[in-house]
């Protein structure tokens, strides 16, 4: 691991779903298969959730069936990170992502909303994106960035929500703005200010320490 260990506590994939768990009747994501971590996981804090109020269970449940709605936005921009980012991946993983996302809107050095950081990359002259110079790849790769209904675009816009409205999964992946694939190695993990996190999921996750 680069750099030094600022995590306070290191998890088993046992105490990591007895954290990030969804606690109420609301849930509806399988634990036993979805929360399985191949390795320790580290984070900076306990993660926390608030109440689902039945306010907020309806407005959850209106965003999960009309996600494209103009008012979900933020919502929808993030889930379609997810799922083109971590569909096959463990609910840790999925949440990590969404956490890497969160985690470069409350930083300086990156657009302010999620929307903004999602799809932040090169522009050519007439404002169009120049294909793989996107910060996540998927949003420039020349692809159609359609979401085929699945099991998996549920899950995505569940973690979603849940991250921006109530904070659960929030404070996995101890800060990280930047993360891989487990199966690739790009040089920009090598800069000396890149901190390794640790790997959740399917991603090795890093926080740039400049």
């Amino acid at each position: 691991m680069k750099g030094k260990n600022f995590a306070s506590l290191l998890l088993n994939s046992t105490l990591i779903v007895g954290l990030v768990a969804v606690s109420n009747s609301f849930a509806s994501v399988s634990i036993d298969e979805d929360m399985a971590v191949d390795k320790i996981v580290v984070i900076e804090r306990q993660v926390f959730v608030s109440e689902i109020t039945p306010e907020l269970a309806k407005d959850r449940g209106q965003f999960i069936e009309n996600s494209t709605a103009a008012n979900y936005s933020e919502e929808f921009c993030l889930a379609q990170n997810i799922f083109f980012e971590a569909s096959v991946d463990n609910l840790a993983g999925m949440a990590a992502v969404a956490n890497t996302v969160l985690n470069r809107v409350e930083s300086e050095d990156y657009p302010n909303t999620i929307c903004g950081v999602i799809h932040q990359g090169v522009r050519d002259a007439n404002g169009n994106m120049v294909r793989h110079r996107c910060q996540f790849s998927w949003y420039c790769d020349g692809k159609a960035d359609h979401v085929p209904d699945s099991e998996n675009w549920e899950r995505a816009k569940r973690v979603a929500w849940d991250i921006i409205h109530t904070n659960e999964y929030r404070g996995l992946a101890e800060g990280a703005t930047h993360y891989h694939a487990t199966y690739v190695d790009p040089r920009w993990a090598s800069h000396e200010d890149m901190s390794e996190v640790g790997q959740i999921g399917k991603h090795i996750f890093y926080r740039w320490d400049a």
